[in-house]
């Protein structure tokens, strides 16, 4: 009766894993899951884990690498559409 949640939502954890052990008639686990930031939420875990006597386990997951190549912002002065058409609206050359 596994429970595997983020670091930061421990707190749903142990009394998942309590509900499944209950239901399957098998010990309590949980596993954390963290970037290695949030040592903090593991403890408190672990503290509650300890006092219902639920196995705990941490598997630090690298974080992702972000997409860095954002799209070219369209200006308020130019929109594009796929038909090519140009209009003068406003003192603004929109392209359509």
């Amino acid at each position: 009766a596994v429970e595997v949640e983020w670091a930061r939502k421990w707190k749903e954890a142990p009394g998942q894993a309590l509900l499944y052990s209950i239901q399957t008639h098998r010990h309590p686990a949980v596993i954390l899951l963290s970037h290695g930031d949030d040592d903090i939420y593991i403890q408190r875990c672990q503290a509650v884990c300890l006092r219902a006597g639920i196995r705990m386990y941490v598997q630090r997951v690298p974080k992702p690498v972000e997409n860095r190549i954002a799209p070219k912002p369209v200006g308020p002065k130019q929109l594009v559409a796929p038909q090519s058409a140009a209009v003068t609206c406003c003192s603004y050359r929109l392209v359509i």
